[in-house]
């Protein structure tokens, strides 16, 4: 037995009924930030060390891929997310360690400077297994052991 309900939809109920589903339809739509495609590539040499660092950006946020070969020996390999303030890119970098092991987490701080990327030193801590710098001990740009620039491929030309 099959019942049916008819519902008259006409006058004020029905725009206030359509009013509500246009409402509850609008209110469940994703907002998907635009990452501009402003993704660059950057690379960075200290001694036999050599880091390569792809990010996409917008104004408030990055994210991309980070890796470290440590000369012949190794690497580490994993993403970088994090947020951009003013002339800092502060994030996590996220990665296996070369030989394997569990994934760790490490904050990074990125220094926007002449066209290039200054690899900050502070202090880390972990709160809540979310890695952060020390908020009371200042970053150190001066001595970074990794100063990136842009690689530009000829791809993009």
């Amino acid at each position: 037995m099959n019942i049916i309900v008819k519902y008259n939809y006409s006058g004020l109920n029905g725009c206030l009924v359509m009013l509500f589903l246009m409402t509850l339809v609008s209110s469940c739509e994703t907002k998907k930030k635009d990452f501009i495609d402003q993704s660059k590539h950057y690379m960075a040499i200290n001694g036999r060390d050599t880091a390569h660092l792809d990010i996409t950006q917008d104004e408030t946020e990055f994210y991309g891929s980070y890796e470290i070969l440590y000369g012949r020996t190794g690497k580490d390999s994993g993403e970088v997310r994090g947020q951009i303030i003013k002339d800092t890119l502060r994030g996590i970098f996220t990665y296996k360690p070369f030989g394997g092991g569990h994934k760790k987490s490490v904050p990074i701080a990125l220094l926007k400077k002449d066209n290039m990327l200054y690899l900050g030193r502070g202090t880390a801590n972990s709160y809540l297994n979310i890695p952060h710098f020390i908020a009371t001990v200042p970053i150190n740009y001066s001595n970074s052991k990794f100063i990136f620039k842009e690689v530009i491929s000829s791809d993009s030309k």
